[in-house]
């Protein structure tokens, strides 16, 4: 993740390269520590992004209570050269290991989250595969009610 800054504007650029095993296996992400976050109040995450390179699918992960398992994901398409708004809503944050579901899980603590995470897999247990170099710019991220 490279910060980006200017006059009047403030972001992140999160550059990445897919190399996967046969099968789709791979993924690059990157992570931030949130301390003890209480988003209890808001209904989920607003992101400005757009994407250079092939690979369109991210995922932006979720942690509660200190806890680094399950990761609580929502995946998103960022469109290629053209920022626009993805609105998260916390339902839609689902249990994951591995990249595998978890179907036996607490709900996301919204009151206690821990860190926040961009990825991008290759797609190993999906019907899509992704590789190759690419960008995701982060504009902002911003909790909305």
């Amino acid at each position: 993740m490279v910060p980006q800054k200017g006059y009047d504007f403030q972001g992140a650029i999160f550059f990445y390269l897919l190399h996967p095993l046969p099968n789709g296996a791979c993924f690059a992400g990157v992570k931030a520590d949130l301390g003890n976050m209480d988003l209890s109040h808001m209904r989920g995450v607003m992101l400005k992004v757009r994407r250079e390179g092939e690979n369109s699918r991210f995922k932006l992960i979720l942690h509660h209570n200190g806890s680094a398992y399950p990761s609580y994901t929502s995946n998103f398409i960022a469109p290629k050269n053209e920022f626009i708004d993805v609105f998260l809503d916390f339902s839609s944050f689902l249990p994951f290991h591995w990249g595998r579901p978890v179907k036996y899980a607490h709900p996301l603590n919204t009151r206690n989250l821990t860190s926040l995470s961009f990825q991008i897999a290759g797609g190993v247990y999906d019907d899509f595969k992704q590789s190759g170099p690419g960008s995701l710019e982060i504009a902002w991220v911003q909790a909305l009610s």
